[in-house]
């Protein structure tokens, strides 16, 4: 199975990072698992584009957010792949349209991520191209049931699966011996408070409103994001800090009480990858109810406000700072969900809908003698 990563992903960079101990694992979303479980798996390789290479990614990003040299560079990789794994619905609809005029398409699936956010942005010439290379794939993966329901009715005839997303829980096990906050802590002392993430949506303003000017609240921004840092100008307990390699951030674990990481209204489980991890490390959390993130961490086991909501926030961090025994029962089941949904059982989810899709194709090949996809009511 190829595993079509997009530009800058690729598994041998994710290794070498991982060797470094910048990343938590040797690939993205843990897709090497699938060697242990059976499964030969190759990667796309990393290249810089020259000058028409160049031009060509610029096309196909502006016509429909793909990148076409990306694919020129692995095209050969592309060719010879009998299952290709895509990483978005960017990297699967360029799939569906490079294999077009093959006898024997290779059997494809991909993952919805920002689809059903920018789906409104689409005009309608990319939305028809979108919806039809979609029914073509054998499989459109979706990490939250909700995003599934609403993917199928915007998008009738294209085969959703729901699966459960995970994180390499065992990484962060030993950041804290007992979930809650931070051990030594003493009664009267101010609350440390962890906003981090790079997400797109993640709501920093929200955030920064919600402890701005209120000493209780030790408050450090976590992240690769340089608009991050101007928020924390002139606020003396609000500090900003770059995001740091693995052992930074098990780091920054250790020294929350909190994790507050609230995103802004989407469908597709936005910011779940740093959700999961601090709830595996231990820490208590507050998000926005939003993205179906209830569907991973229900209201037992985190603290859940309304989106752009600054006083949910506050009311949240001081229920916190009244009854840290709570937010440890809190904690303590939300590390229970982390370790049960990890990143190898999400493989596991993966390659079951792959055997799935196998089977199909074979039905199909053996019932009709050709490989076309038939239309899906």
């Amino acid at each position: 199975m190829l595993v079509y990563y997009p530009r800058g992903f690729s598994e041998s960079r994710w290794r070498e990072a991982n060797a470094r101990g910048e990343r938590a694992e040797a690939s993205h979303w843990g897709l090497h698992h699938a060697r242990s479980l059976g499964v030969e798996i190759v990667s796309t390789d990393d290249a810089r584009p020259g000058f028409v290479l160049d031009l060509l990614h610029r096309l196909g990003h502006r016509l429909l957010g793909v990148d076409l040299a990306h694919l020129v560079n692995n095209l050969d990789k592309v060719r010879a792949a009998g299952e290709i794994w895509a990483m978005s619905e960017r990297e699967l609809v360029l799939l569906v349209l490079a294999t077009r005029l093959r006898k024997h398409r290779p059997i494809l699936i991909g993952e919805a991520v920002w689809l059903l956010d920018e789906w409104a942005g689409y005009g309608p010439l990319r939305r028809a191209i979108v919806g039809w290379c979609l029914r073509q794939a054998d499989a459109v993966l979706i990490c939250v049931r909700g995003g599934a329901e609403v993917l199928g009715g915007l998008l009738p005839g294209v085969h959703v699966v729901p699966y459960r997303f995970g994180v390499p829980a065992d990484v962060f096990l030993d950041v804290r011996e007992q979930p809650g906050l931070r051990p030594g802590r003493k009664a009267g002392d101010p609350l440390h408070v962890l906003a981090a993430g790079n997400d797109l949506r993640r709501d920093w303003q929200t955030v920064v409103e919600a402890v701005a000017g209120r000493p209780e609240y030790d408050t450090v921004l976590l992240s690769r994001r340089g608009h991050v840092e101007a928020l924390a100008g002139g606020h003396a307990n609000i500090r900003f800090e770059p995001a740091t390699g693995l052992e930074g951030l098990r780091e920054w674990y250790r020294w929350a009480d909190v994790l507050v990481a609230p995103s802004r209204e989407n469908l597709h489980g936005a910011g779940l990858t740093m959700l999961l991890e601090a709830a595996a490390a231990g820490v208590p959390v507050i998000a926005a109810r939003t993205g179906f993130i209830e569907e991973y961490l229900p209201d037992d086991s985190a603290l859940l406000v309304p989106p752009h909501d600054t006083g949910a926030i506050r009311a949240a961090l001081e229920s916190i700072r009244r009854d840290p025994d709570d937010a440890g029962r809190r904690a303590r089941r939300a590390r229970e969900r982390a370790v049960a949904c990890n990143s190898r059982a999400a493989v596991e989810a993966r390659l079951a809908v792959l055997a799935d899709a196998r089977h199909r194709v074979m039905a199909r090949r053996d019932g009709q003698g050709n490989d076309e996809r038939p239309a899906r009511a």
